[in-house]
């Protein structure tokens, strides 16, 4: 069976992240925390909003 190649039309890499949510005490309460990492060998970024780590992922999901 011959495969119909387009060089236009690629699909888009899949990628895998590891997400980690949790909340600590500090003088203020509780504060929500996260990090996200591409894979497992990826640069591990902390979040201290829901609202940063969803616009890091949405611009995750935008790169080529």
């Amino acid at each position: 069976m011959k495969q119909d190649i387009n060089p236009e039309h690629r699909e888009p890499r899949p990628r895998i992240y590891v997400l980690r949510v949790w909340h600590e005490e500090s003088r203020e309460g509780s504060v929500w925390r996260a990090s996200a990492r591409e894979g497992t060998q990826g640069e591990r970024r902390y979040f201290t909003s829901a609202d940063d780590l969803l616009e890091f992922m949405y611009t995750e999901c935008l790169r080529p």
